[in-house]
């Protein structure tokens, strides 16, 4: 009971902490002002991650870090009709409809230029839910779960340190947890430790962070009882399997699997 106690206490803390800058999705395509109701600066493409500043009333601020080429810069604004990447390498994520203000331009890469850009957008253009089958969703066995990459089924075995194997992955395993009418996912890396999470109510509404730096969780499937899938914008799906049943294994022959 303490435990539970503390547990939550713990998770309403963040949860309250998340608020001031929380991790978002667009839902797209999404125009961004200069001011509620003012001129449209630029657009956001479905399914990209931003930061929610303040919300007031129909409008909020959001803010995100982009990176164009020194091509597309004028000083430190970046010029009308340019695409915006969270890098180079990466599909665009929006364009410039006018041109736009660079918050802290970063220039130590040649031709590259990094910053920050904000704006105002209407609130129907954050998405306040994650795609799934609610009635599904909440059948899933709580307890821990880990990707099916590190997974012998076979064996009934799973192995943490295969994780430094999968570079494409940036959690290693997912613990669920029922509260009242409420799903909790906390999730972690095996190794960095980043620990984060969110709530899911039983209207499928969504508080806490479902974004890690520009990756967010897009859609949650769940595959039978003890298994789901996650969706994942900028990389394949992940399947997540429960280790009710499994041994943790080790390389190391000295230890003993727990």
């Amino acid at each position: 009971m303490t435990k539970n106690i503390i547990f939550m206490a713990a998770f309403l803390l963040f949860l309250i902490l998340a608020r001031y800058s929380q991790a978002e999705i667009i839902d797209g395509p999404a125009n961004v002002r200069n001011m509620p109701s003012g001129t449209i600066l630029f657009e956001l493409y479905d399914y990209i991650h931003v930061f929610k500043e303040t919300c007031d009333g129909d409008w909020c601020s959001i803010r995100l870090r982009v990176e164009v080429s020194e091509d597309a810069m004028d000083g430190n604004k970046i010029k009308a009709n340019q695409n915006l990447r969270y890098s180079l390498k990466d599909s665009p994520i929006g364009r410039t409809i006018k041109e736009i203000n660079l918050s802290s331009p970063d220039r130590r890469t040649p031709g590259v230029v990094s910053g920050v850009i904000f704006g105002f957008t209407h609130k129907k253009n954050i998405r306040t839910e994650i795609s799934t089958d609610l009635k599904k969703l909440f059948e899933l066995v709580p307890g821990y779960y880990v990707i099916s990459d590190i997974v012998d089924e076979k064996q009934k075995q799973y192995w943490p340190s295969r994780y430094d194997n999968i570079p494409h992955i940036f959690f290693g395993e997912i613990e669920i947890r029922k509260v009242d009418t409420d799903l909790i996912f906390s999730f972690d890396d095996f190794h960095d430790k980043l620990a984060s999470g969110f709530v899911i109510h039983e209207n499928g509404s969504v508080d806490g962070n479902i974004c890690f730096a520009k990756y967010c969780i897009n859609k949650i499937t769940p595959l039978d009882k003890k298994t789901f899938s996650i969706d994942i914008s900028g990389q394949k799906p992940t399947t997540l399997i429960s280790t009710i049943g499994l041994q943790e294994m080790f390389e190391s022959e000295d230890e003993t699997p727990k």
